[in-house]
């Protein structure tokens, strides 16, 4: 199921890992953001800090 969320401040980020140097030219903060235990992985990022990265879309979007 699709799952829509109005979010007009919120910037979202898609960093496969063969583009992971050209999404860092654009987006150096996200070098670190990596893969945890080699699936998906959703951070949810306000003020300069990150919550503990998930694998869950429902779980990142309430976070929104």
């Amino acid at each position: 199921a699709m799952v829509f969320k109005y979010s007009p401040h919120a910037v979202f980020l898609y960093r496969p890992e063969e583009e992971r140097a050209e999404v860092a030219m654009l987006a150096p903060y996200a070098e670190s953001l990596t893969a945890k235990d080699g699936k998906p992985t959703i951070y949810v990022c306000r003020n300069f800090s990150c919550e503990a990265p998930t694998h869950q879309l429902e779980d990142a979007l309430d976070r929104i």
